[in-house]
C-alpha cells in the first residue's frame, strides 16, 4: 500500500504542475499579462515537472517490489543462512581432516626416515678385520626404503661370506623381507661356508616365510685371500665381473630364483684370484635403468663394463667413474629402481 500510494501522489503532483504552466500561460495570453518572470517561471514549472515524472517512472518500475511476501523474503533468508552455517560445518571438518592427514603424512615421513636409517645401518660400510680386501659401495633405494640387500661376514683365516640380493618390487614391504634374509643369512654363516648349501637352505626358509608372489635373487660369495680364490654361487641374480689389469671377465652361471620351489640345488663354482683384482657386484637396477623409462634404452651390462674399465687410482674412484656415468646417461632424472653396486679389490 506504501507503494502505491507514492505512486499516487507522484502522479498529483506531475498533472499539478502542468496545470499551473497552464493556467498561468492560459492567463497571460487571456488578459494579455505583461509578466516579468513569465520565462522563469514555465522553466520552474517544466523542471517540476520533469522530476516529477522521473519519480513516478522510478516508483512504477519498483512497484513490482511492493507485492513480494515478506514472509517468503524471511524464510529465504533463513534457508540461505542455514546454508552458510552448514557450509561452515564441512568446511571445518574438511579442515580438520586436512590437518590430521598432514599428520599422519608427518609421522609416515618420519618413520619412513627411522626405517631407511635401519636398514641401512645393517648393511656394512666397512671392512674391519680383513686388511687384505678393500670395500666400496653404493646402496640407492627408490623409495626410503629399498628390495636391494648386500651383507657380509668375515670368518676365520682371512675368508670372507659375501650375499647380495633383490627382492622382488621396492618399499617397505620389499624392505622388511631383507630383514628376514639377513638374519637367515646370519644364521646360515655359523654353520656353512658352502655358497651352495648357503642358497639351499635359504630357499627353504624363505619358501615357508615368503608371501605369495615374492622372490628373490641371489648371489653368494666365499673370497679366500689367503688362497687368492674366489667360490659363487647364484640364485638367477645379475653377473658379476672382475677386472684383472684392463681385461673384464663377467661371470654369469645361476640357477633358480628363491622363494619359489622347494629344495632347489644350487651349483658352485671357483676361479682363482690375483693381487689387484677387483670384483664388482650389482643388482639390476643398475643395468636395467632406462633413460625414457621405456625399456628400449636401457643402461645395460656393456656400459656398465666400460665404465667399471676406466683406469683409475683405487676402487673408490673406480666406484665414482661408475656412478658418474650411470647419472649421465640418465640426466640425472631418478633411477626406476633400487640399485646397489659392491666392489672388492684384492690386496
Amino acid at each position: 500500500m506504501k507503494y502505491r500510494y507514492n505512486l499516487l501522489i507522484t502522479k498529483v503532483f506531475i498533472i499539478g504542475f502542468i496545470f499551473l504552466l497552464f493556467i498561468v500561460n492560459f492567463l497571460s495570453l487571456l488578459f494579455n499579462l505583461k509578466l516579468d518572470n513569465l520565462n522563469s517561471i514555465n522553466v520552474v514549472l517544466i523542471f517540476l515537472s520533469l522530476i516529477s515524472y522521473t519519480i513516478y517512472y522510478v516508483v512504477k518500475n519498483i512497484k513490482n517490489l511492493s507485492y513480494i511476501d515478506i514472509e517468503s523474503n524471511i524464510s529465504l533468508l533463513a534457508e540461505y543462512q542455514k546454508t552458510i552455517e552448514d557450509l561452515k560445518e564441512k568446511n571445518e571438518y574438511i579442515l580438520n581432516r586436512y590437518h590430521y592427514i598432514e599428520k599422519i603424512k608427518k609421522l609416515y615421513k618420519k618413520d619412513m626416515e627411522k626405517s631407511r636409517k635401519l636398514q641401512s645401518h645393517i648393511m656394512p660400510k666397512s671392512i674391519s678385520q680383513n686388511h687384505k680386501l678393500s670395500f666400496q659401495c653404493f646402496y640407492s633405494p627408490l623409495e626410503s626404503v629399498g628390495g636391494d640387500y648386500y651383507d657380509f661376514i668375515q670368518l676365520e683365516d682371512n675368508k670372507l661370506l659375501f650375499i647380495i640380493a633383490d627382492i622382488t618390487g621396492h618399499g617397505i614391504e620389499a624392505g622388511m623381507i631383507t630383514f628376514m634374509v639377513k638374519t637367515a643369512f646370519n644364521l646360515l654363516s655359523r654353520y656353512y661356508m658352502s655358497p651352495s648349501k648357503i642358497l639351499y637352505y635359504l630357499n627353504n626358509i624363505l619358501k615357508d616365510l615368503l608371501p605369495t608372489g615374492y622372490f628373490l635373487t641371489t648371489t653368494v660369495a666365499l673370497i679366500d685371500t689367503d688362497n687368492k680364490r674366489l667360490i659363487y654361487s647364484s640364485a638367477s641374480h645379475p653377473a658379476f665381473f672382475v677386472k684383472r689389469n684392463e681385461n673384464i671377465v663377467e661371470y654369469d652361471n645361476g640357477d633358480t630364483i628363491l622363494g619359489l620351489f622347494p629344495n632347489a640345488n644350487y651349483k658352485e663354482y671357483a676361479f682363482s684370484l690375483e693381487k689387484g683384482d677387483i670384483i664388482m657386484f650389482y643388482t639390476d637396477g643398475l643395468t636395467e635403468a632406462s633413460m625414457s623409462k621405456n625399456k628400449y634404452d636401457l643402461y645395460g651390462k656393456e656400459r656398465v663394463k666400460a665404465a667399471f674399465s676406466i683406469k683409475s687410482k683405487d676402487i673408490k674412484s673406480t666406484l665414482e667413474n661408475i656412478k658418474i656415468d650411470f647419472y649421465n646417461y640418465l640426466s640425472y632424472k631418478t633411477p626406476d629402481d633400487d640399485f646397489t653396486v659392491v666392489l672388492f679389490e684384492v690386496k
